[in-house]
């Protein structure tokens, strides 16, 4: 999930301590391990707030950026990255860590890398929250299921997320997604659905995103 911070979950069991993951009972058995940081799309807007800064102090104009020009900024495939540490306001366990931004260079200080540093960024965080698991939790993982604003409306994030996890993303038809999940487990859970296998078969997803820039 991607919305005002970042999170992932993974199915746990049995119940293990993992350093950095919360570990969440299920109703119908098991674990979700839950690594939840505080950046993701607040970082994102913190960006789309940089540029609309910049556009005032260079135009003294005060505009709005649009959130599909901000998504659609891509740098020429090749062409040599910033590397951006989206943890702008520390996380959870280390309240003193700040982010950064490096391999700064005269080719890459561009908007467009600035905006691709730091999707690569908001997917790293991720990442590092994935290794917190053991490799048999990991390796059962064969695609994602995406929520939340930031994925919904952004397709370079998305295929960010697909890059770096080296797995397809699902992303949920149904607006509301938290509340949806409730539901199907409270069908479960009252009997009305025979069980989660069967409630998960009622999850509709968006059709792939093209590959393409």
């Amino acid at each position: 999930m991607v919305g005002t911070g970042t999170q992932i979950s993974v199915f746990v069991d049995p119940f293990r301590r993992i350093e950095g993951i919360d570990l969440r009972p299920l109703p119908f058995g098991g674990f979700i391990g839950v690594g939840a940081g505080l950046g993701g799309g607040r970082a994102y807007a913190a960006l789309r707030e940089f540029f609309r800064k910049t556009v005032l102090a260079v135009t003294g104009q005060d505009a709005e950026i649009a959130w599909e020009v901000t998504n659609g900024m891509n740098p020429p495939e090749g062409t040599d990255p910033l590397r951006v540490d989206t943890r702008f306001g520390r996380t959870r366990i280390s309240p003193s860590i700040r982010g950064n931004i490096g391999n700064i260079g005269l080719s890459n200080l561009t908007p467009q890398h600035f905006a691709s540093g730091l999707r690569e960024g908001i997917v790293s965080e991720l990442l590092g929250f994935f290794g917190l698991f053991s490799p048999t939790e990991r390796e059962r993982i064969d695609a994602l299921a995406g929520s939340g604003n930031a994925i919904g409306l952004n397709d370079s994030l998305r295929r960010a997320l697909e890059k770096g996890f080296g797995a397809s993303l699902r992303v949920p038809r149904h607006r509301e997604v938290t509340a949806f999940g409730a539901a199907l487990a409270a069908g479960v859970a009252s009997g009305v659905i025979s069980d989660l296998a069967a409630a998960g078969s009622l999850v509709r997803y968006k059709a792939p995103q093209s590959a393409t820039r």
